[in-house]
């Protein structure tokens, strides 16, 4: 028998939380209760109305995206959610009208009432610093982001994102054979690169004749993984499963 969705969101959760399975059983029970509603999208939709407070929410299935909209109607991409990912940004309380988080392919999200989210910190000093090391690693992420845009070439942004993409879904059991799902088009990637896609699409020829990787179908196959780490300056390791400190 198949578990409620609300438990199998909470269960992917929990796999962030405590990869070391160090929290309590009454700690994971109250993760496992933690999930409301479940709710699908369709590919290209917004999952949440523009300007209007949320809950936090959990990625279950699909790939999503926070961006900026600037005033020429240009935008940049300022994150990339994949499963297990939860969202809970102080835009949350106070959103940014001209901030927008978006499925890339259809999307299945949890929703999590936002005093639960409070309440679970301070529920469990072990379950608030499990909570503590994932949003510190999200902030990793944001740091490595802007090296990118202010210092790296435009391979190495694109090695970079290829790389932190494999990393972190493969942590979840996303990626097969060195392969995995990326919904995203050449526009997506110039947006969150900060390149135009005539780079873009220059890089990917480039990456192909240098046999590091295959893009086609929405399936990118990652041929020399090795290879890809060093164009981008990525580290190996940096998304990989470990307990909290």
């Amino acid at each position: 028998m198949q578990p409620p969705p609300q438990i199998e969101a909470a269960a992917l959760w929990l796999s962030r939380l405590d990869p070391g399975h160090r929290l309590s059983a009454a700690d994971r029970r109250e993760v496992l209760a933690a999930f409301s509603t479940i709710e699908r999208f369709h590919a290209r939709t917004l999952l949440h109305p523009r300007g209007v407070p949320h809950d936090p929410f959990l990625l279950v299935e699909g790939m999503a995206g926070r961006m900026r909209q600037i005033g020429s109607g240009r935008r940049q991409i300022l994150a990339f959610f994949v499963p297990g990912d939860i969202c809970d940004g102080d835009d949350a309380l106070t959103p940014a009208a001209d901030q927008l988080i978006c499925g890339f392919s259809p999307c299945r999200v949890a929703f999590m009432p936002r005093q639960t989210l409070f309440d679970l910190t301070m529920f469990s000093p072990r379950l608030a610093l499990a909570m503590r090391r994932v949003e510190q690693e999200q902030h990793r992420t944001t740091q490595e982001w802007l090296v990118n845009l202010g210092r790296r070439s435009a391979a190495a942004r694109l090695a970079n994102l290829f790389c932190e993409l494999y990393e972190r879904l493969d942590r979840v059991g996303l990626v097969r054979t060195s392969a995995y799902d990326l919904p995203l088009t050449q526009q997506d990637l110039a947006d969150a690169a900060g390149l135009s896609v005539v780079y873009v699409n220059r890089v990917l020829q480039t990456f192909r004749r240098q046999q590091m990787l295959a893009l086609s179908g929405g399936i990118l196959r990652i041929l020399d993984l090795d290879r890809l780490r060093q164009v981008g300056e990525f580290s190996a390791g940096t998304f990989q499963r470990g307990d909290p400190p």
